[in-house]
């Protein structure tokens, strides 16, 4: 009977990938600081910039939350919602993505089924009160 040896060899060219969507933005924000990662309806956000608003709320997140729980993100297509996004992925918590354009009526069960220990609501004010945004 012939063995088979594994040979594992280590190089750039096979190196493993980034692990997760979180891990690719992390990156994003140390080797482009800079760059403009979102531009909505005139406002510019950098990958630092959205990087600090991030963190800020993953912080806020994590010390209200276990790993886990729901966060109902009931926001638009916007960079309050990217950031809310990026947010609950870092603070380990499972985001439930509502369409805020749905009636009460339909918005409601999706809600006590998702049954969220926390939601968000929306507030671009607060993004351009706190200096993360530029127009």
């Amino acid at each position: 009977m012939m063995k088979t040896e594994l040979v594992l060899e280590t190089t750039a060219e096979f190196a493993a990938p980034m692990s997760t969507l979180c891990d690719m933005f992390d990156r994003a924000v140390a080797t482009a600081p800079r760059a403009v990662a979102l531009r909505h309806l005139g406002v510019a956000l950098t990958y630092h910039e959205m990087g600090r608003a991030v963190a800020a709320l993953a912080r806020r997140l994590s010390s209200t939350m276990v790993p886990g729980d729901v966060i109902a993100l009931v926001l638009p297509n916007s960079i309050e919602f990217q950031i809310a996004y990026f947010a609950a992925l870092k603070a380990l918590t499972a985001p439930a993505l509502l369409n805020p354009l749905y009636p009460a009526a339909q918005l409601g069960p999706l809600l006590r089924d998702a049954a969220p220990r926390a939601r968000t609501r929306h507030s671009q004010r607060d993004l351009l009160g706190a200096g993360c945004c530029r127009p």
